[in-house]
């Protein structure tokens, strides 16, 4: 597993986080956190020396006929929210992510950071994206 990855998984043992991990055949892995009602995915590849974590979060699905305003959402989020990027996938999925580059040293404190500052905003802008997608 990659080395950031284990030290993610120590700090949360430490705190008593509840997480879950799936190992994946190339040496990577998927840390995911439930974390005051979001699913927060922390991706770790294998290829980058365990110093890069992809953080992604399903927020909602977006109904076809509310694509064109919640693509307009994601742009005024975008713009607003600099940690993140807000966007609609293939699957009509509104998206959340951000990335940064670790070191084991620091990892674990710093993905408890990025899920801390990540649910913040993600509990801002929740109802801005759920009237989108009612509104």
């Amino acid at each position: 597993m990659v080395i950031c990855a284990e030290k993610v998984i120590e700090t949360f043992d430490e705190r008593e986080l509840k997480y879950s991990v799936d190992e994946r055949e190339d040496g990577g892995a998927v840390v995911v956190v439930p974390f005051r009602n979001f699913r927060i995915n922390l991706i770790f590849e294998a290829g980058d020396e365990g110093s890069h974590v992809a953080l992604r979060v399903v927020l909602e699905s977006c109904p076809p006929d509310r694509v064109g305003a919640l693509l307009v959402i994601c742009n005024s989020l975008n713009s607003k929210y600099r940690w993140l990027k807000f966007y609609i996938d293939d699957d009509r999925d509104i998206m959340v992510e951000d990335d940064a580059i670790l070191e084991p040293e620091t990892a674990g404190e710093e993905c408890c950071e990025l899920i801390s500052r990540t649910v913040s905003i993600l509990e801002e802008v929740r109802p801005v994206i759920m009237n989108g997608i009612f509104g």
